[in-house]
């Protein structure tokens, strides 16, 4: 597959636009994530707070990837709400964290509904099959 949005399609057949809402308070961090999404294909929409991301997740991304560590919210806690509200409990959570690596964490992010939990590094092979493996669940 050459390029993401061909894995989905629209009713008239042509490509979707696979929009990623990348939540991460980390400028540097943020800017490489977003461009490693958009080279991969992805329409990307940044948030730099928890608060933020919740906001811009009521527009309906296809998939949120959220950092765990956020100065505002914690990112479990983020999850959680996405997950409580009818309009965002659909959207796949990708939760990505450099300091939370241990297997309870992971396990606890995805026991809260987390469809992924990343660690960095990251690749951008492992970032795109991560978000493409979460589209088709």
């Amino acid at each position: 597959m050459d390029n993401p949005s061909d894995a989905a399609t629209a009713p008239t057949g042509k490509a979707r636009v696979v929009t990623v809402l990348n939540i991460n308070d980390e400028d540097a961090i943020r800017y490489v994530l977003s461009r490693m999404l958009r080279s991969s294909g992805y329409t990307v929409v940044d948030a730099a707070s928890g608060q933020e991301g919740l906001r811009l997740a009521a527009d309906g991304p296809d998939v949120i990837l959220l950092d765990v560590q956020l100065p505002d919210i914690h990112g479990y806690r983020v999850c959680e709400m996405l997950k409580a509200d009818p309009s965002t409990a659909s959207i796949p959570v990708l939760m990505i964290s450099a300091n939370f690596v241990l297997p309870a964490d992971q396990a606890a992010g995805l026991q809260i509904g987390a469809a992924a939990y990343l660690t960095h590094p990251i690749s951008v092979s492992d970032l795109r099959d991560t978000v493409e493996k979460a589209l088709s669940a």
